[in-house]
C-alpha cells in the first residue's frame, strides 16, 4: 500500500466519522468560544480587563481563544494516536491491522494528518474573527502564524503519542 493510499484511507476514515457525528464538529468549532466565554465570565467576577491587560500585556479574549485553540489542537492531534489502537481492539479490527502489510510506523505518522487539517479549520473559524476585530488586516498574518506554530507543535508531539500508544 502506497503512502498516498494510506493518507486517503485515513482522511476517509476521519472525515466519515466527523460527518457521521456532526455534534463533534460543532463542538470542535464552538469550544474556543465556550472556553473563552466561561473564563472571561469568571474573570470579570474577580477583576477587570484593564488589570489583565496590564499584567499579561494582551487582550484576555485573544489570549483565552488562542490558549483554548492550542489546547484543543493538541488534544485532537494526540487523542487519535493514543486511542485509535484501543478503539480498533474494542471493535475487533486490531488483529486485521496487525496482519495487514501496512508499515505501522507510517500508519501512526499519517494518523494525525486528517486531524491537522481539522486544526487549520478550527484555527480559521475560531481565531480569525477575533484577531481581525482586534488587529485588523494584520490579524490574518497573526492567525496564520499561530496556526502554523500549533500544527508544528502537534506534529512535534507525534513521537510522544506513538511512544505512549505503544506502551
Amino acid at each position: 500500500m502506497s503512502i498516498f493510499d494510506l493518507v486517503r484511507a485515513e482522511y476517509t476514515l476521519a472525515y466519515a466519522e466527523i460527518m457521521r457525528r456532526k455534534s463533534e464538529l460543532v463542538l470542535i468549532l464552538l469550544y474556543p468560544y465556550l472556553f473563552t466565554g466561561f473564563v472571561l465570565l469568571l474573570g470579570y467576577s474577580a477583576g477587570s480587563l484593564e488589570i489583565f491587560e496590564t499584567r499579561i500585556g494582551v487582550n484576555p479574549a485573544i489570549f483565552m481563544a488562542t490558549a483554548s485553540f492550542t489546547v484543543m489542537s493538541l488534544m485532537i492531534g494526540i487523542d487519535d494516536m493514543l486511542w485509535r489502537p484501543l478503539w480498533d481492539m474494542w471493535i475487533g479490527t486490531l488483529p486485521y491491522l496487525i496482519a495487514s502489510p501496512v508499515n505501522k510506523f507510517r500508519l501512526f505518522v499519517i494518523m494525525p494528518l486528517p486531524r491537522a487539517t481539522l486544526i487549520v479549520l478550527l484555527g480559521f473559524t475560531s481565531l480569525l474573527p477575533l484577531y481581525t476585530l482586534q488587529y485588523g488586516i494584520s490579524g490574518l498574518n497573526l492567525v496564520l502564524l499561530v496556526t502554523v506554530l500549533v500544527v508544528i507543535g502537534v506534529f512535534t508531539m507525534v513521537p510522544l503519542g506513538v511512544l505512549l500508544a505503544g506502551l
